[in-house]
């Protein structure tokens, strides 16, 4: 998938993998594991949101729809982190989330 595609749902960009997480989040997970689970659903929503910020209102969407659809998937994003998962996979699914959730939190002005 090209990153200037958008994903299956036809309302969000596929978000670029964000540079160095993974490699950053695998190094803690080899020394602390719950941190990493952490860590990664923070990580990833704040990317999510910075990405996704222009999109979201068009879209009907509430940044609590993006975290609470980043959350979600926090074990496909564990998955990604150990190398299970591949970015465009993972990018799609998040965005499927975060767009069912449309309507379960009303858009921020």
């Amino acid at each position: 998938m090209l990153l200037t595609e958008e994903v299956p749902c036809g309302v969000l960009p596929a978000l670029e993998e964000p540079r160095g997480a993974r490699r950053r989040l695998m190094a803690l997970a080899l020394r602390d594991p719950a941190a990493a689970r952490r860590l990664v659903v923070s990580e990833v929503t704040d990317h999510a949101l910075f990405r996704w910020a222009e999109t979201l209102g068009d879209a009907g969407l509430a940044p609590q729809a993006v975290s609470e659809a980043v959350a979600s998937a926090a074990r496909e994003l564990w998955l990604w982190v150990m190398g299970d998962r591949i970015w465009p996979q993972l990018s799609a699914n998040l965005a499927g989330r975060a767009v069912r959730r449309r309507g379960a939190s009303p858009p921020s002005p």
